[in-house]
């Protein structure tokens, strides 16, 4: 199992083969939160054609909430992160504390500084 990132979701609608192929090698699931990421765009950007895209995909994959042993985990990132003068957006660490909550040991995504969580966890980043 793998938990897909936004910027993969994104590379994923526009075509782009190395983000197709990261999502039918596994069983992908994602985060709520790249839920919350994908919406607000759609919402700024209105394209229907995107909003039809996503809603389908939501539809048919598996969708991790994120609560309180998500927040334990993502929040314990953070503060590891801190300690060593390093401040990463909140919501891939929540991500990423949604990976460690469930077990998951990839995240494919294109965000360079997932690197940093893989240093400090057990996580894998999957990337291109």
């Amino acid at each position: 199992m793998r938990i897909i990132d936004t910027s993969i979701l994104i590379d994923y609608f526009r075509g782009v083969f190395p983000a197709r192929d990261i999502i039918l090698q596994t069983l992908p699931v994602i985060s709520i939160v790249s839920v919350h990421e994908i919406c607000t765009g759609l919402k700024f950007y209105q394209n229907e054609v995107e909003v039809t895209f996503f809603i389908e995909l939501f539809e048919n994959i598996e969708i991790i909430n994120f609560g309180m042993l998500e927040a334990k985990e993502s929040s314990s990132l953070a503060a590891q992160l801190r300690r060593k003068g390093i401040t990463l957006n909140a919501l891939d660490l929540m991500i990423a504390g949604t990976a460690i909550a469930h077990g998951i040991k990839e995240i494919a995504s294109k965000d360079s500084h997932f690197f940093e969580i893989e240093k400090i966890s057990e996580i894998k980043i999957i990337s291109y």
